[in-house]
């Protein structure tokens, strides 16, 4: 357990994508939560700095069946494919992963020397680039994950430059506008422009910080939807 951010230590989850013929992780992190948009983070961070994913395997947890997350893979072309429910033979790599972090990161540990969840995370990616990428490992015949990354280099392959990915990983979600010149997403009110009375729209954002939404309507972009002014939107003549 960790100490947020008012000194209560609370559980802590690892989320961790492993490249399958390197053994290499690719992307790690501690969180207090087990949730989709860390998932979609890994998967954003992956894309930006590792290339294009061939596929993605994972197992049938809340975390890993979000729509949004489905519709950001299927915009990038790449399946997602779900282990088989009672079948562990399919994920043994990454389960392998997680022990080794139990046994040769974790139990090593002092718990109450731990400060802060991104204490934690600094030590962690410290083990895993000082201590797990530069250890042999039987499945690669010896090899480190960090040798077998170097030797399979030239099959990386580059995002197009076509692709924005900061858009591509933005949520999307539908929405009709009311008589008002405004909607509702999250239990939060926006206005947008009044050409769009009473249509429906869609709306894309960030799902972490979803300030301003994007508005779509048949296709053509409407700038930006922003949180309502309550006060002065009073003072609006309809």
């Amino acid at each position: 357990k960790v100490p947020d951010e008012k000194g209560i230590r609370r559980k802590t989850y690892l989320m961790a994508f492993l490249d399958d013929s390197t053994r290499m992780i690719l992307w790690a992190k501690f969180a207090f939560s087990d949730n989709a948009i860390l998932f979609e983070q890994g998967l954003k961070h992956i894309f930006k700095c590792h290339g294009r994913i061939g596929k993605v395997y994972v197992d049938n947890g809340a975390s890993f069946v979000s729509g949004q997350t489905s519709r950001i893979l299927r915009i990038l072309g790449v399946p997602l494919i779900h282990s088989r429910p009672y079948k562990p033979a399919g994920r043994g790599k990454i389960e392998r992963f997680f022990r080794t972090v139990r046994g040769s990161f974790l139990c090593f540990l002092e718990p109450d020397s731990i400060k802060s969840l991104e204490d934690l995370n600094l030590r962690f990616r410290t083990w895993l680039e000082t201590e797990y990428h530069r250890t042999p490992h039987k499945g690669l015949l010896g090899k480190t994950p960090l040798e077998a990354k170097l030797k399979n280099a030239s099959k990386i392959i580059a995002v197009d430059p076509s692709v924005d990915l900061n858009k591509a990983f933005l949520h999307q979600e539908s929405r009709k506008v009311y008589n008002d010149n405004t909607l509702t997403l999250y239990s939060r009110l926006y206005e947008v422009p009044g050409i769009l009375a009473g249509k429906k729209v869609e709306l894309l954002f960030d799902p972490i910080h979803p300030n301003e939404l994007l508005i779509i309507h048949e296709n053509r972009e409407y700038g930006f939807a922003k949180p309502v002014q309550t006060y002065a939107n009073t003072r609006v003549k309809r």
